[in-house]
């Protein structure tokens, strides 16, 4: 385009956006806490997706931070921000209805009867933070309007999980824009959706006014099994059944307050792609810091062993190492790191506590076109510690060369096993609390864990465990590190509490800046438990 001397030309041109259907709005999000060269563009399409992009840069470089699905589509007509709640309301129709969704609220506005989307409609939001807004359209050469003052409904009491939440997981603080950090809570669910909730570091007392859902993630297909957050704050890994593994990249977006992004799929490792992935852990290799957010880098290690490359050339997963044990399951894994070295630790269906020799594998650029074949690992130490299947461990390291392992089984046991480095090899010493739980141990997690006084070894530990019981039993091993194997360690139950959580499968804990323990609790919902701040002399009490 030529004016008055002067050529204005398309400074960037990006193809297929969602997909090959149509783009249907194009909304410029309001960003207040942003630099000057930086702008966020939503887009909405009759993909039943609406997505946000980031610009910035002279050459108005664009990147996908946010994808989202709804809950009505494929057809997504149009999108706005409420000056007056913040919220973000998106229309379009569903079957033969017209609907106005608010994405802020997961919460649906307005539902119409007009026949469908092939038709004359014009819609207008109220824009007074309730609901309302006039809908024309036509039919059969008639014309109707319909007006709405009000949201159709008033939700008494948001839901959660459709099913039981089978895994949970808090992240470290992750920055949202320049100065403030705040903290999230990942939930997974039998339901196959994973719900990403805000944490505010600020509250004290938890409550579900202060848990507020952001974001619903429904890429997986088969229930949840595990989710872990990765030391660099912006990176979740989610695991399910039909192996499917899944790379989530979290920044901080206006408005939506997070965006969320599937960056990489793990490939499957069978032919069928029918295996569970039970549990997996990570370790992270480097981090490479940038001023610029878009050329950060970051590899994690991965217990199948995976390493995975975040790049902006492209994201992906590649098989380092592969081993087999035996004829049982593998259901849980760690990583331990014993005298400088790198460990391997999983526990099995058969009751055995595993260690495995890792090779340090070559770390591969992403650019690389032909890596390196996978290297076989072997098992090299167990112990047998329960009768039948570890359902749960958790690990604390006491020193330099000594791990102490909690565990929890089928048996409905508690067993602590210590792992020592001692002559360039692991010695397993194992003791058990037989009748822990009147049913079976599904989770374990520690508190926090002190060191004697003038020494880094560490004195005390406090871990709780609970299971199908419904029970929470808090335990305190007292650590004498002058004796060998378990022969240091005084068992003490502290307090035993019910839990109104059904079917329990995890627990989690947060401490905030007042040095505030709070211990989650999922299963048939989810439970917050304030524990009283802890003191270094004597341990703390519910």
């Amino acid at each position: 385009y030529h004016s008055r001397g002067v050529v204005i030309s398309a400074s960037n041109f990006i193809h297929e956006v969602h997909g090959e259907d149509a783009v249907t709005c194009v909304l410029q999000l309001p960003e207040q806490h942003s630099k000057s060269d930086r702008y966020f563009i939503m887009t909405t399409g009759r993909d039943g997706q609406y997505a946000v992009h980031q610009m910035s840069g002279l050459r108005c470089e664009f990147e996908i931070v946010h994808q989202g699905n709804l809950s009505f589509g494929p057809y997504i007509e149009g999108a706005v921000i409420d000056p007056t709640s913040k919220n973000l309301l998106l229309w379009g129709f569903r079957s033969k209805n017209f609907v106005v969704w608010n994405e802020t609220q997961n919460q649906e506005l307005m539902s119409v009867e007009c026949g469908g989307a092939h038709r004359n409609w014009a819609f207008r939001p109220r824009l007074d933070g309730r609901g309302g807004g006039n809908f024309v359209w036509t039919k059969a050469s008639i014309c109707y309007v319909y007006s709405q003052r009000v949201a159709s409904h008033k939700v008494l009491q948001t839901g959660g999980h459709g099913r039981e939440i089978k895994t949970l997981a808090i992240s470290p603080f992750i920055k949202k824009y320049d100065t403030c950090e705040r903290r999230y809570i990942a939930t997974g669910a039998e339901d196959t959706a994973i719900r990403i909730f805000d944490c505010r570091s600020d509250q004290v007392n938890y409550s579900q006014e202060n848990l507020h859902c952001l974001q619903i993630l429904t890429k997986h297909t088969t229930g949840l099994q595990q989710l872990r957050w990765s030391s660099d704050e912006s990176l979740l890994f989610s695991a399910a059944g039909c192996e499917e593994f899944f790379a989530w990249r979290f920044r901080a977006v206006p408005c939506l307050q997070i965006g969320v992004i599937c960056e990489a799929i793990c490939p499957t490792v069978s032919d069928d792609g029918d295996l569970r992935i039970m549990d997996f852990t990570i370790k992270s290799l480097d981090t490479h810091q940038s001023s610029n957010p878009n050329t950060a880098k970051s590899r994690h290690l991965l217990s199948m062993v995976y390493q995975y490359t975040s790049s902006p050339k492209g994201s992906h997963f590649r098989l380092l190492s592969k081993g087999t044990y035996s004829t049982h399951c593998l259901t849980q894994a760690l990583y331990l790191d014993l005298n400088s070295c790198l460990h391997l630790c999983s526990a099995s269906s058969d009751g055995h506590i595993i260690t495995w020799h890792m090779e340090r594998p070559p770390v591969t650029e992403a650019h690389q076109d032909t890596p390196a074949a996978p290297i076989l690992i072997y098992w090299r130490n167990r112990a047998r510690v329960h009768q039948s299947s570890i359902k749960s461990m958790a690990a604390i390291q006491l020193s330099e060369n000594d791990y102490l392992l909690v565990s929890g089984g089928d048996d409905g046991a508690v067993g602590l096993t210590r792992i020592t480095w001692k002559e360039s090899d692991l010695t397993f010493s194992s003791m058990i609390i037989p009748k822990a739980h009147a049913s079976a141990v599904n989770a374990m997690e520690t508190l926090q864990a002190l060191p004697s006084c003038g020494n880094k070894s560490l004195n005390f530990i406090r871990f709780v465990s609970s299971g199908n019981d419904q029970r929470l039993r808090f335990w305190r091993v007292s650590i004498a590190m002058e004796h060998s194997g378990a022969q240091g360690f005084t068992i003490q139950k502290e307090r035993d509490v019910h839990s109104s959580v059904a079917d329990l499968s995890c627990l989690s804990t947060a401490l905030d800046d007042e040095n505030y323990n709070h211990l989650f609790v999922a299963g048939v919902g989810l439970e917050m438990w304030n524990i009283e701040k802890l003191d270094k002399s004597t341990p703390s009490q519910l």
